[in-house]
């Protein structure tokens, strides 16, 4: 026997009949697979269970990749998901000989959403329900009975759930909008901005700015264009002083 049927040692809680866990397989966005595992640690009785599984529609669960080792299924039935409408729903009656561990694994690949279906915290990824594991015991030493009648319940019904498994699905980039709506508001900013103001301003010719060698050439100019006006005002009037004496 394997550690988890071992027999417990004194002072030791007495493990359950029955155990039942469940994860998920595979890696990326692609592919996966859900991998469950039954174990049946009575040491003589062999255990009947129904296993019920719904799971939902974006996973695209291939039913021809069922495998069940350690353990023979008595009867089978699935009905296969729709889009958007209803899960997928697998349902086996298995018989699981004393002391030992079956163990189901079934593959399937990831659907693309639509980005209107994705959640606020769309890479937090989706849940998938729990597995129900269900069956009749006749003892259940470490299980809690509530008896509403005056004689001892003789048959125990043990339902047992599975972890909620967590999937992550091809996620689109929601920064996407928000890019294109700048770039839009951009483009149509500077279009708008350089038609206004090609249909409104007034064209004028920019004034050549000079340099320093030429403004000072043009500061000589002016001053010998002063002092020579300044010489022939001076002139003028000398001449005209002597044309008065003259006809004095």
């Amino acid at each position: 026997p394997t550690l988890s049927h071992l027999p417990p040692g004194p002072g030791m809680p007495v493990p359950p009949v029955l155990d039942v866990q469940s994860f998920l397989t595979g890696s990326g966005h692609e592919g996966g697979g859900l991998h469950t595992t039954i174990t049946n640690s009575h040491p003589t009785a062999e255990l009947r269970v129904l296993y019920l599984s719904m799971v939902p529609w974006f996973t695209r669960v291939y039913i021809h990749s069922l495998q069940v080792s350690s353990g023979s299924v008595l009867w089978q039935h699935y009905t296969p998901a729709r889009d958007r409408a209803r899960p997928h729903t697998l349902e086996l009656l298995l018989s699981l000989p004393p002391l030992s561990t079956c163990t189901l694994t079934l593959q399937f690949s990831r659907a693309f959403l639509t980005w209107t279906e994705h959640p606020p915290d769309a890479h937090h990824g989706f849940y998938i329900n729990s597995a129900v594991l269900t069956t009749v015991l006749s003892e259940c030493p470490n299980c809690t009975i509530t008896s509403t009648g005056t004689d001892q319940q003789k048959e125990i019904v043990l339902r047992l759930h599975t972890e909620p498994l967590l999937v992550s699905l091809p996620t689109p980039d929601f920064s996407m909008p928000y890019n294109v709506i700048c770039f839009v508001c951009t483009v149509i900013a500077i279009g708008f901005g350089s038609i206004f103001n090609l249909t409104t301003r007034t064209l004028q010719p920019a004034s050549k700015t000079q340099g320093l060698v030429a403004r000072l050439f043009g500061h000589l100019r002016r001053t010998k264009k002063d002092s020579a006006t300044e010489e022939s005002s001076s002139i003028a009037e000398s001449s005209s002083v002597a044309e008065d004496r003259s006809e004095s």
